[in-house]
């Protein structure tokens, strides 16, 4: 997923290093490995040229 700071105040970092937080608050490691295979399959193949 990519993140923009478009319309907003805050870096895209800054967002995305406090949307890491959370998820890493909210759901354990097994749960956020799950999350992060469903992103890869959901990604746009464009995304990873040569895969």
């Amino acid at each position: 997923m990519k993140i923009t700071n478009a319309g907003t105040r805050h870096s895209a970092r800054y967002v995305e290093q406090a949307v890491g937080k959370a998820l890493r608050e909210l759901y354990n490691s097994a749960q956020l490995d799950v999350l992060r295979r469903i992103n890869e399959l959901l990604s746009d193949p464009h995304d990873h040229p040569g895969q």
